[in-house]
């Protein structure tokens, strides 16, 4: 049975808060391996999910090179524009 959506949205607030409180303590610490790895352990996540969620937050705001979360969003909403488009194309 799928969780309700309030539940859902809690889940996914509660990790990005996670994750920018980790991405506080990572500013003044260099063990950022060690601290990914405790987070995602206290999280019930890998390592490795964590590390993309960090990664991907620090794109967002602005620290890291990258297409931020939004742009990401929008190109995937016009390239299955343009799909479609050029779907409706060749049935005519």
């Amino acid at each position: 049975m799928r969780e309700p959506r309030w539940a859902r949205r809690q889940l996914v607030e509660f990790r990005d808060h996670a994750v920018r409180m980790l991405i506080g303590v990572m500013k003044h610490n260099g063990l950022q391996g060690a601290m990914i790895m405790s987070v995602a352990e206290g999280l019930g996540r890998r390592a490795d999910t964590v590390d993309r969620q960090v990664r991907r937050l620090e794109v967002d705001c602005g620290r890291r090179a990258g297409v931020m979360t939004g742009e990401r969003q929008r190109l995937w909403f016009l390239k299955l524009a343009n799909r479609e488009l050029q779907y409706a194309n060749e049935s005519l």
